[in-house]
């Protein structure tokens, strides 16, 4: 797990978040080796979808919401994780 980020579960789901303290922008990967919204360095983004065939991320500003996005992929079967 990238440092300044921690754990959550929801639905039997995990990902991870960045700190409320770290700075934007953020990739939010929905499809991929882990699903999360991670920091932008991309030391830590490419890993996590590099081979993953239909990985899906996307670059976000903010990170106000980023529990309620994350929820909001689980919950219309949009995450998926290798």
């Amino acid at each position: 797990m990238p440092n300044g980020h921690y754990t959550v579960t929801y639905n039997y789901i995990s990902f991870i978040l960045p700190l409320q303290s770290e700075v934007s922008p953020f990739y939010l990967i929905t499809r991929g080796k882990l699903i999360s919204v991670c920091l932008s360095h991309r030391q830590w983004a490419s890993p996590l979808v590099i081979g993953v065939s239909s990985a899906s991320f996307s670059k976000v500003s903010s990170v106000v919401h980023r529990y309620q996005l994350m929820e909001d992929v689980i919950d219309n079967g949009l995450a998926y994780t290798l």
